[in-house]
C-alpha cells in the first residue's frame, strides 16, 4: 500500500487500472460476441433459419443456441420430430402400456414378430419378479438362486449370513435379479441404438453415392440423368424382369462385376465397344478397298487370301 506525504494510503490509482482492465476484457469479449455471429451470419442460409424460427416459435422445436443456420442441421432436427411427438403422447398413455408403445415407437418399421415376441417375454418376467424389498424377502431369494447353483445348505447359510451381517443381502439380491432378468428399459435401449445405427449407416452410404457421383467428372446432364434414375431403380428392374432381351442384357452386365473389388470392371465392356467398332472399320475399310481398286493392277489389288491381314493391306484413295 503506497503513503503519501499526508500520511493517506492512495487507491485511485490503482481501482482506475483495474477499472481500465476489466473494460478491455469486457471489450474482447464482446469483439469475440459480434465476430462469431458474423460468421454464424455469413455462413448461415437465411431460408433455413427462417424457417428454423418459425418451427420454435410454433412449438414443434426447442430453440438452440448451437443452430448455425444450415439446411443439413435443419434435416437432422425434423427428422427427429416425429419421435419426439410420439414421445409426448406415450408420456400420457396409462402406466401399463408406456413400456411397449416405447419399444413400437423405436422400432419403427424395423419391428418384427421375434422382437415384439421377445419383449412381452421381457416384460412379463419384469413384471412378476420377486419381492426383495425387505432383508428376508431378499435372503429367500438368493438361498432359492444358491440352491439352483447346487451350492450345499450350510454353505448357503453361511453366505447369507454374511451378508446379513454387513447389511448387504438386499443389495446383493437386486445385483443377482438384474443379472439374471433384462429389463423393458434395457431391450427399447437396445432397439433404440440399433435403429439409430442402421439410420446412419443410410445418411453415409446416401453421402458416398453423392461423393461417388461428383468422382466420375460427369457433365451436368448426366449427373441429372442419373441422379433422377435413383427413383425410378424399382420400376426399371420390373421392366427388365419381364423382358427376356432387357433380362439376358443385365445378365451379361452381372459378370462384370468383380465381386473382390466390389465394383464392375467396365475396362472389359470398353475393350469389346473398342473391337466392335474396330472390326466395323475393317470391314468398310476392306469393304471400299475392293470398290475402289477393281480397275487397278499389281501389289494394291487385295485378294481373298490377305482380307483379314490389315497390316499388308494398302488402301487406294
Amino acid at each position: 500500500m503506497e503513503i503519501t506525504n499526508n500520511n493517506l494510503p492512495v487507491f485511485d490509482i490503482v481501482l482506475e487500472e483495474e477499472a481500465l482492465e476489466v473494460d478491455q476484457v469486457i471489450e474482447e469479449q464482446e469483439s469475440k460476441a459480434e465476430e462469431i455471429e458474423t460468421n454464424q451470419q455469413e455462413t448461415a442460409d437465411p431460408l433455413a433459419y427462417s424457417f428454423y424460427e418459425e418451427l420454435v416459435n410454433r412449438g414443434y422445436l426447442d430453440e438452440t443456441s448451437d443452430f448455425k443456420g444450415s439446411w443439413e442441421e435443419l434435416d437432422s432436427m425434423i427428422a427427429d420430430l416425429p419421435q419426439r411427438v410420439l414421445n409426448s403422447v406415450i408420456a400420457t398413455m396409462p402406466e401399463e402400456s408406456k413400456q411397449l408403445l416405447k419399444f413400437v415407437a423405436a422400432a419403427g418399421q424395423d419391428l418384427t414378430k421375434e422382437e415384439l415376441k421377445k419383449f412381452f417375454n421381457t416384460y412379463f418376467e419384469e413384471s412378476s419378479m420377486p419381492d426383495i424389498s425387505t432383508n428376508d424377502s431378499a435372503r429367500a431369494y438368493l438361498e432359492s438362486v444358491l440352491e439352483q447353483q447346487g451350492l450345499k445348505p450350510r454353505a448357503i447359510q453361511a453366505q447369507l449370513d454374511s451378508l446379513e451381517d454387513e447389511d448387504a443381502l438386499i443389495d446383493e439380491a437386486k445385483k443377482v435379479l438384474n443379472s439374471k432378468t433384462a429389463s423393458t428399459e434395457e431391450v427399447i435401449r437396445q432397439k433404440e441404438q440399433e435403429v439409430k445405427e442402421k439410420r446412419q449407416a443410410q445418411q453415409n452410404f446416401v453421402r458416398s453415392i453423392q461423393e461417388e457421383i461428383k468422382a466420375q467428372g460427369w457433365k451436368p446432364e448426366r449427373v441429372a440423368k442419373v441422379q433422377g434414375t435413383f427413383s425410378e431403380v424399382n420400376n426399371i428392374l420390373n421392366q427388365v424382369a419381364s423382358n427376356p432381351r432387357a433380362y439376358v442384357q443385365l445378365i451379361d452386365l452381372l459378370t462384370y462385376f468383380d465381386s473382390n473389388k466390389k465394383e464392375f470392371d467396365l475396362s472389359i465392356i470398353n475393350k469389346r465397344a473398342e473391337a466392335k467398332a474396330a472390326s466395323s472399320l475393317k470391314d468398310n475399310i476392306i469393304k471400299n478397298g475392293f470398290s475402289s481398286s477393281g480397275s487397278k493392277s499389281g501389289s494394291n489389288i487385295v485378294t481373298d487370301n490377305n482380307t483379314n491381314n490389315l497390316d499388308n493391306y494398302e488402301p487406294i484413295i
